[in-house]
Formats: C-alpha cells, sequence, structure tokens
C-alpha cells in the first residue's frame, strides 16, 4: 500500500516500484483516512507512508494501523529527517527523505526483500 498525501509523490513512488517484481502496489491512496478503512483488511504486508498528510500524520496512522495490522511493515517518507527517531520506535523498516531516489530507494528494498527472503 502507498500512502503519500500528493498525487505526483504517489504517482513517482508508483513508477519506482514497478521497477519490483516482487512488489505490487495494491492499492494508493492521497488520503490517510480512507487508507485506514481499507488497511484494516490485513491484506497489506507492506505500506510505504508519507509523514505529512493533511486529515491525519503517517506516524499517527502508524500507531493505529498497528493495532488492527500488528505485522504491517512500514516504511516512511518525510521531507525532514527530524521524524525519523518517532518512525523507528513505532517499528520502521525503513525512512525514507523526500524527494526519494531510485538510489536511495534500492537500499530500502535490499532491506524490504531481505525482510522477506528471510
Amino acid at each position: 500500500m502507498l500512502i503519500d498525501g500528493r498525487k505526483h509523490a504517489l504517482q513517482a513512488l508508483r513508477d519506482m516500484l514497478a521497477d519490483y517484481e516482487q512488489i505490487e502496489a495494491t492499492a494508493c491512496f492521497t488520503d490517510p483516512l480512507k487508507a485506514l478503512e481499507h488497511a484494516g483488511n490485513g491484506r497489506h504486508q507492506l505500506v510505504f507512508l508519507d509523514i505529512e498528510m493533511p486529515g491525519m500524520k503517517g506516524l499517527e496512522w502508524a500507531k493505529k494501523i498497528k493495532r488492527v495490522d500488528p505485522a504491517a511493515e512500514l516504511v516512511f517518507m518525510a521531507s525532514h529527517h527530524h521524524y525519523a527517531l518517532e518512525a523507528f520506535e513505532l517499528g520502521a523498516l525503513d525512512f525514507m527523505v523526500k524527494p526519494v531516489g531510485r538510489e536511495r530507494l534500492a537500499r530500502t528494498m535490499d532491506k524490504v526483500l531481505a525482510k522477506y527472503d528471510s
């Protein structure tokens, strides 16, 4: 699942993730509240989540999803690194500073794929 408050950032991430055949973006949202409704079904193993979104901050969203789906892996994205500590305290698999480039995404995907290969 991909969640980002900005459509162009969401599409850019989706386009980059298309390079990884092991990953399927099954749902994309710009509205974190709609994403939360959808996420409660437990089908999403991995969530790429923007921290600064209208309606609900990504850190708050993560706390809620972890209550209903504790196995969901979270990769946070933000324009500033000062959210990183709190993201990792919530169990983040990774934290990426925007704009996310292909090289940085590749390092994250190495972690994601290692997690699921083990």
